[in-house]
C-alpha cells in the first residue's frame, strides 16, 4: 500500500516535470463569473476611473484583475504605476496569486525602469503561483506569453545576440521555463553561452539541465562534442557533477543532435551505467525525441524484464527496476504522441494501453489539448483502476466545458472516492454547476433548476416570500439541497435570505398542522448540517410524537455531522424532556455516533438514559462498547439490564465469547454471573452448562441469589439440551415455589426424545433407589422410553414410583407420560394426582393439562384447595388448558 502510494505521487511529480503547465495539485477551469462579477465586468472599460481599475486589480478576484490589469497595460498611464509595484510585491500565496499576476500584466505594458525591475523579479514566480489548482484557458495562455516576452525583453534591452545569451544565460536557474524560449530563438549565438554552462561540472545541475535542454532543441551544434563527452563519462565522473538528470539530458540532446549514432552512444551510456536513478533518467528524457528508432528501443525496455536485471539499487532493486521499465513506457509513448500528425487521436488510442502511466498521460495531454473528439473516452476513463487517471479525466471533462459531462461528473461526486469527488468539485463548478455539501456527501445543483434564484435574492414581500417557501416546501429534499445552498453560500446577502427561509421552515414545524410540519422536516433534512439546530429544537419541543419522531429520524440521518449536537443536546442544561429522549438517542442511533460522546450516558444516573445508551452503543461493536456493556448486566436497574443481555444475545463478533466466560468465571455478584452464564450457555453450550448448574443449589446461601437460579431454568429451557434435564428435575424440588414451577413448564417443553437422550446418558445409581437391587435400578432406567405403547410406558411409571418414596426423581414418570398421551396415560396421572408427595401431584396435574384428556377434570378440581399453594396453582392452569381457554 505505502509503495502505490509514492508510486502515484511519483508519477504526478513525473507528469508536471514533462508538462510545465500542470502542476502535482488539483486542477479545475476558473468558475464562470457570478451575476455580481459580470455586471462589474461589465461596467469596466476605457473610461472607468484608474483608481477603479487599481481597486479591481488589488481585490484579486479572477475575472475583474485580469480584464482591469489589461486596460492598465493599454492605458500605461504612469500615475499608476506605484500602487501596481506594491501589488506586484505582495507574498506568492494562492490569495495573491491573480493580484500579482494582473498587476504584472499591467506593467509589462509602462516603458519605465521600474516597470521593467518588477518584471523581472516577480514575473517568473508569480507565472508559476498563477497556474496552481487550475487548467490555463486560452485567454490565460496569451496572458502568459505576452508576460514572458515582456520579462525577455526587459532582460536584453539593448543587448546584442551574444549578450542576450550570456543574459538570459544567467537567469536559468531562477527563470529557467521562462528564458529557454528567447534562448532557442537566438540559434547559434545561443550554443557557447549554453555548453559553457552545461558542460560546467561547478554550475547547480537545474541549471545545466535547463541549458541541455535548450540545446537538444538547438540540435547541439558546436557543442556536440561535450554531449558525447557527457554521455561516455564513467560513473562518478566530475563531468557528470554527481546528477544523473545531467547524463539522461545529455542522452537526449545527443540523439535530437546526431539520432543514429547518439542512439549507440546512449545504449552504451545505459549498459554502462547500472545504477537505478541513471537508468531511469535517461529512459525519462528520451521521451523529448521524436525518433521512432528510440521509440522502438524504449518500448524494448518496457516489455522485457531481463533488460534492467542488472539494475543496481541499494534497495529493492527489483522494485527500482520496475520503476525504470515505467519510465521507458511513459517515454515510448510521449514519442509516440510527438511524431503523430494528429496527436490527439494518439492520445486517444493510448487511452487503452495496458500501461497506467501511459494512460495518465495521454488523458492529461488531452486536457491540455482540450480536443472536443476526447469527451466520450474521458467519460469512460472514470472507471480506471488507476488514481491519476480518473483525475486527470475528471479535470478534461471540466475543461471541455461540453453539458454532457454533467451527469457523469454527478455520479463521481456521489460515489466512494473522496479524492475524485474534490476533482468533481472543481470540473462541476467550472462547468457552471453549483456545488453544496448535503447530509455528508457533495452533491450538484443545475443552475437552470427554477429554485435557484431564491439563492440570489433576499426575502422580498411576504406574499412573494411565501410563494418561494411553498416552492421549497413542494420540493422536500431537492429543496432542503436548495435552501443548504444559500446558507453555505460566501455571499452574505444570500446567507441571510437563506437563514429567513430557515427561521420560516421553523414557524411551520409549530402551526399545527401535521402534514405542512412533515413537509417542512423533509426540507430541513435535505438541507444538511445547516438545519441541524431547527431540527433538533422540533425533537426537544414539538409536543406532536409522530412529528416529533420524524424530526428525529431526519436529525439522524443526517449522519455523523448531528452526532456532536445531539451529544450537547443531552448534556443540556436544562435537561431535554423525558418524552423526548427515545427520539434524542434514536437520532443518535441512526447518525453513527462515536462510543467517547455517548460515555457520560452509560453512566448517567436516570435508568432510562442507561438504557438507551445502551442501544445506542450497541450499533457500534468495539471492545469499549463490550466492556460497558457486560458491566451493564450488573447494573441496579432491571430495564437496563435487560438491555444489556439483550444487546450482548445478539453480539455478532466472536470476542463476545470470552467476555461473557470470564464474567461467568469471576467474583461479580450472582445476578451479572447468572445472566453472563445463561448467554454462554446458548453460545457455548458446553462451555457455559457447568456454570448454569452452580446457581441452581437448592439450599439458600449468600452467594446464590433467587434470580440467578430463576435466569438459570430460562436458560435450561432455552436450551432444549438433553443434558439440561436433571438439573431442571432437581430444580422440580427448589424451596422456592416459583422455581418449582417454571422448572415443571420447562421440563413439559421437553419433547420425549430428549427426554430418553438424557436417562441414556446419565449413570444408573443416580436415578434409582439405592437400596434396589442391581437389575431393578436398571430395569428402572430402561423402563420409560424404549416401550412406543402407552400401555408398557404406563406400567413402567408405576414400577418407578413403587421404588421407593425416596426415589431421587419422583416427578420424572409424570414428565415422561405428560408427552404419551391417550387415555391410559391420563387414567395413571388422575391416580398420582392423589400422591403423597407435592412435587408428584403438581408433575402429574402439569403432565394431566398436557394430555388433551377431559376426564381428569373433576380430580383436578379436587386440587384446587391443595395445601400446597404450588400444587393448586398447577391445577387452575391445567383445568384452564383442558378447557381450551389457555393455549
Amino acid at each position: 500500500m505505502r509503495r502505490s502510494k509514492w508510486k502515484s505521487l511519483w508519477l504526478a511529480g513525473v507528469l508536471a516535470l514533462a508538462w510545465p503547465g500542470h502542476l502535482a495539485h488539483g486542477h479545475g477551469s476558473v468558475p464562470p463569473p457570478t451575476p455580481e462579477e459580470e455586471a462589474a465586468l461589465s461596467a469596466l472599460g476605457e473610461g472607468t476611473p484608474v483608481a477603479d481599475l487599481l481597486r479591481q486589480v488589488s481585490s484579486g478576484r479572477y475575472h475583474l484583475a485580469l480584464k482591469a490589469g489589461e486596460l492598465l497595460r493599454a492605458r500605461r498611464d504612469a500615475t499608476a504605476l506605484p500602487e501596481l509595484l506594491e501589488t506586484a510585491a505582495r507574498p506568492p500565496t494562492l490569495e495573491n496569486r491573480f493580484a500579482v499576476f494582473a498587476a504584472l500584466v499591467a506593467l509589462s505594458g509602462m516603458d519605465e525602469p521600474r516597470a521593467r525591475e518588477a518584471v523581472l523579479k516577480h514575473a517568473p514566480e508569480a507565472g508559476q503561483n498563477f497556474l496552481v489548482e487550475m487548467i490555463p484557458l486560452a485567454r490565460d495562455q496569451a496572458l502568459l506569453a505576452e508576460l514572458r516576452e515582456s520579462y525577455r525583453q526587459a532582460a536584453t534591452r539593448g543587448l546584442s545576440p551574444r549578450e542576450q545569451a550570456e543574459a538570459l544565460a544567467a537567469r536559468l536557474e531562477d527563470a529557467g521555463e521562462w528564458v529557454r524560449e528567447a534562448l532557442v530563438a537566438l540559434g547559434e549565438d545561443a550554443v557557447p553561452a549554453l555548453a559553457g554552462r552545461a558542460g560546467d561540472p561547478g554550475v547547480s545541475a537545474p541549471v545545466r539541465v535547463q541549458a541541455l535542454r535548450c540545446l537538444a532543441e538547438l540540435k547541439g551544434g558546436a557543442a556536440l562534442p561535450l554531449l558525447i563527452r557527457i554521455v561516455q563519462a564513467q560513473p562518478g565522473d566530475a563531468l557528470l557533477g554527481g546528477s544523473d538528470q545531467v547524463l539522461g539530458e545529455a542522452a537526449a540532446a545527443l540523439v535530437a543532435s546526431s539520432p543514429a549514432e547518439g542512439l549507440k552512444a546512449v545504449q552504451a551510456c545505459f549498459e554502462r551505467h547500472r545504477g537505478w536513478l541513471a537508468r531511469l533518467h535517461v529512459v525519462r528524457c528520451l521521451g523529448e525525441v521524436p525518433d521512432p528508432a528510440v521509440q522502438l528501443w524504449l518500448e524494448e525496455i518496457a516489455s522485457r524484464p531481463e533488460a534492467t536485471s542488472d539494475t543496481a539499487a541499494t534497495r529493492d532493486p527489483e522494485g527500482k527496476a520496475q520503476a525504470v521499465r515505467d519510465h521507458a513506457a511513459l517515454a515510448a509513448a510521449r514519442i509516440e504522441a510527438r511524431r503523430s500528425e494528429d496527436p490527439s487521436a494518439a492520445r486517444i488510442g493510448l487511452l487503452a494501453h495496458p500501461h497506467a502511466w501511459v494512460r495518465a498521460f495521454a488523458i492529461q495531454g488531452l486536457g491540455t489539448a482540450r480536443d472536443a473528439r476526447a469527451l466520450e473516452h474521458a467519460v469512460r476513463a472514470l472507471e480506471d483502476p488507476d488514481d491519476n487517471v480518473r483525475r486527470f479525466a475528471i479535470e478534461l471533462l471540466g475543461a471541455l466545458g461540453d453539458r454532457r459531462a454533467v451527469e457523469p461528473l454527478e455520479a463521481v461526486l456521489e460515489g466512494h472516492r473522496v479524492g475524485d469527488q474534490l476533482h468533481a468539485r472543481l470540473a462541476l463548478e467550472a462547468l457552471g454547476q453549483r456545488v453544496i455539501f448535503s447530509n455528508g456527501v457533495y452533491r450538484s445543483l443545475d443552475p437552470e433548476d427554477p429554485l435557484v434564484p431564491i439563492l440570489r435574492q433576499p426575502a422580498g414581500t411576504p406574499g412573494e416570500s411565501a410563494r418561494l417557501l411553498e416552492a421549497l416546501l413542494d420540493r422536500g429534499a431537492d429543496g432542503g439541497r436548495v435552501l443548504g445552498a444559500a446558507l453555505q453560500s460566501p455571499d452574505p446577502a444570500i446567507q441571510a435570505s437563506g437563514q429567513a427561509y430557515l427561521e420560516a421552515l421553523s414557524a411551520r414545524l409549530n402551526d399545527g398542522d401535521e402534514a405542512l410540519s412533515a413537509r417542512a422536516i423533509r426540507v430541513l433534512q435535505g438541507a444538511g448540517t445547516w438545519a441541524v439546530p431547527t431540527l433538533l429544537q422540533a425533537v426537544r419541543g414539538l409536543a406532536n410524537p409522530r412529528l416529533r419522531g420524524q424530526a428525529a429520524e431526519a436529525l439522524g440521518l443526517l449522519g455523523r455531522q448531528a452526532a456532536p449536537a445531539l451529544a450537547a443536546a443531552l448534556e443540556s442544561d436544562p435537561p431535554p424532556p423525558e418524552a423526548c429522549l427515545p427520539d434524542l438517542f434514536h437520532a443518535f442511533v441512526l447518525s453513527g455516533p462515536e462510543a467517547d460522546l455517548l460515555r457520560s450516558q452509560v453512566e448517567h444516573e436516570q435508568p432510562l438514559r442507561r438504557r438507551l445508551a445502551f442501544r445506542a452503543l450497541a450499533q457500534s461493536e468495539t471492545p469499549e462498547t463490550l466492556a460497558r456493556t457486560v458491566r451493564g448486566l450488573a447494573d441496579r436497574d432491571a430495564s437496563v439490564r435487560r438491555e444489556a443481555f439483550q444487546i450482548l444475545a445478539g453480539w455478532r463478533g466472536p470476542e463476545v465469547v470470552p467476555a461473557l466466560d470470564a464474567l461467568a468465571h469471576s467474583d461479580a455478584e450472582a445476578r451479572s454471573r447468572a445472566a453472563a452464564a445463561h448467554l454462554l450457555a446458548r453460545r457455548c453450550p458446553t462451555a457455559g452448562l457447568a456454570e448454569i448448574a452452580s446457581h441452581l443449589a437448592v439450599q439458600h446461601q449468600g452467594e446464590n441469589d433467587p434470580q440467578a437460579r430463576s435466569d438459570a431454568i430460562a436458560t435450561l429451557r432455552l436450551l432444549r439440551l438433553p443434558e439440561c434435564v436433571f438439573p431442571l428435575l432437581e430444580c422440580t424440588r427448589d424451596i422456592e415455589a416459583s422455581h418449582a414451577l417454571e422448572a415443571d413448564a420447562a421440563l413439559t417443553s421437553l419433547d420425549g426424545e430428549i427426554l430418553m437422550q438424557a436417562l441414556q446418558q446419565a449413570g444408573v445409581s443416580a436415578l434409582a433407589d439405592a437400596r434396589a437391587s442391581a437389575d431393578v435400578r436398571v430395569r428402572a432406567l430402561s423402563a420409560l422410553f424404549p416401550y412406543e405403547s402407552v400401555e408398557e410406558r404406563t406400567s413402567a411409571a408405576g414400577r418407578w414410583i413403587e421404588w421407593s418414596p425416596e426415589c431421587p426423581y419422583p416427578t420424572m414418570p409424570a414428565h415422561a407420560l405428560g408427552h404419551a398421551g391417550g387415555d391410559r396415560a391420563a387414567a395413571w396421572l388422575v391416580q398420582q394426582l392423589g400422591h403423597r408427595s407435592p412435587a408428584v401431584r403438581r408433575a402429574a396435574a402439569h403432565a394431566l393439562g398436557e394430555t388433551g384428556v377431559t376426564e381428569g377434570l373433576q380430580a383436578l378440581e379436587g386440587l384446587l384447595h391443595d395445601p400446597e399453594p404450588t400444587v393448586s396453582f398447577t391445577a387452575r392452569r391445567a383445568i384452564a388448558r383442558l378447557r381450551g381457554r389457555e393455549p
